[in-house]
């Protein structure tokens, strides 16, 4: 997974989907939530940006919801566009020690991140740090561990942790201020090549399954009568290969239905054609779950009528409908999707 993560960033780097948002051009903000809740890009602008030293008309907030806790970054910016914070890189990488610590990455202008039970609760710049200011650090954050780096450890830590990154990571940046049917149009076709290859490997490797469980079940059988191993460690080879079955035949069964980037792509492009704003989706087997939300209570079923005429859905069914404001109304849906 990490690889992959790593590839997927660089991708979106190289492409400019996403660019780095460096300490000097933002501003950093930690906020402890109440409880698990889903924000939307209007309600943190709506909450928050009057916290952020710019000015509302020239700044992109970049957010990030982990469980309970919530990290904006507030860029300098005349232009949207999603960016990924060169702090949460570092926060990532270095979180994973599981240590308490002000880490600080020495330099012209020093940079400095505060990791507190593996969370992010600050991260700014600082022109010099005195032993002074590294006592005041300690006792504002409660934090008693300092760590220090070279100048040229903060390009390498950048360069080693993207593959640190979360899938979270990427969905709440990749979700920030996007016109989502632009975006998919060009994901689509950037990565259509990729998903076909990979979907061509995965089909090959099932269909040539039986076989390799067959080779590998007369290679345990041969390693039985000439070697020494014991019978439990035989068994345990065995309970492995009946376990990579059990894995082999889920991902079977996951092409049974229509092809999950397909749906994904039909409902948002569907939803940015209605003028509505995708809030939640979740695909699993034959499921998916999805909530939208419009000013126009009318537009829904014609969006569920839209979504059936591209003939991939089995069922879909609006289970819930909610008013916020009295100006939009939130839709809970539900779908089940089509054999091939």
């Amino acid at each position: 997974m990490y690889h992959f993560i790593e590839i997927l960033c660089t991708r979106l780097l190289k492409k400019k989907i996403i660019r780095f948002s460096s300490f000097e051009d933002s501003f950093f903000l930690y906020k402890k939530l109440d409880k698990k809740i889903k924000l939307t890009g209007d309600i943190i602008e709506l909450n928050y940006a009057k916290e952020s030293p710019y000015h509302n008309s020239n700044q992109v907030i970049t957010s990030v919801i982990d469980t309970n806790n919530l990290y904006l970054w507030f860029q300098k910016s005349d232009v949207s566009l999603r960016f990924l914070p060169v702090s949460l890189i570092l926060f990532r990488k270095l979180s994973s020690e599981g240590k308490d610590k002000i880490y600080i990455f020495k330099g012209n202008k020093q940079k400095v991140l505060v990791i507190k039970d593996r969370i992010l609760i600050a991260s700014f710049l600082r022109r010099e740090i005195s032993q002074n200011d590294i006592a005041l650090m300690k006792n504002e954050y409660f934090v008693d561990d300092v760590d220090f780096f070279e100048e040229d450890e903060y390009q390498k830590s950048l360069d080693s942790g993207l593959k640190f990154l979360t899938y979270n990571d990427l969905l709440n940046i990749l979700n920030i201020k996007i016109n989502i049917k632009e975006w998919f149009n060009r994901f689509i076709q950037d990565s259509a090549l990729a998903f076909l290859i990979a979907s061509i490997l995965l089909v090959v490797t099932i269909g040539g399954y039986d076989f390799y469980k067959q080779d590998l079940n007369e290679k345990l059988l041969h390693t039985y009568k000439n070697t020494s191993n014991t019978i439990v460690e035989m068994k345990e080879n065995i309970n492995k290969n009946e376990e990579l079955n059990q894995v082999f035949t889920a991902l079977k069964k996951e092409f049974y239905y229509m092809d999950k980037s397909m749906i994904i792509s039909q409902i948002l492009e569907t939803t940015a054609e209605m003028n509505m704003t995708m809030e939640f989706i979740r695909i699993d087997t034959i499921n998916v779950s999805f909530v939208v939300v419009t000013k126009d209570e009318g537009k829904i079923p014609i969006f569920t009528t839209k979504l059936f005429e591209s003939k991939l859905f089995d069922d879909i069914k609006n289970t819930s409908s909610q008013k916020i404001r009295k100006v939009w109304t939130k839709a809970t849906m539900q779908a089940q999707l089509k054999r091939r």
